[in-house]
């Protein structure tokens, strides 16, 4: 049984890992389904409507970061998160004065959980 987290997952983080286990990292759709299944069974899903992209151009623009980036920023906005983790985005990054980005790799203490 997979534990439910207290965080939420945008269906662009989704695309994304799909696209690099299809495209890097070459793995069977079989095993990219059951990682997929994973994530959602652990965490709420915030799908990418057409409203958070048209505000995703403005924060692409707005925080100079790429527009992926600012799909995932604005589900998390969404859901009312307070931090987003991230592998790429300005660590300490704040977002509406309302959401942090943490960069995964400047706090490793965190991948522990």
């Amino acid at each position: 049984m997979i534990e439910k987290y207290d965080c939420y997952t945008s269906t662009q983080v989704l695309n994304e890992i799909c696209n690099l286990l299809t495209r890097k990292y070459p793995t069977p759709f079989s095993e990219i389904k059951k990682y997929i299944s994973d994530i959602i069974n652990s965490s709420d899903l915030v799908s990418v409507n057409h409203e958070i992209m048209f505000t995703a151009l403005d924060y692409h623009s707005k925080y100079s970061i790429s527009y992926y980036d600012a799909l995932m920023v604005v589900a998390a906005l969404e859901a009312n998160c307070k931090y987003l983790i991230s592998e790429d985005m300005q660590d300490g990054l704040i977002i509406e004065k309302k959401l942090k980005i943490v960069n995964i790799y400047k706090h490793p203490e965190l991948m522990t959980r």
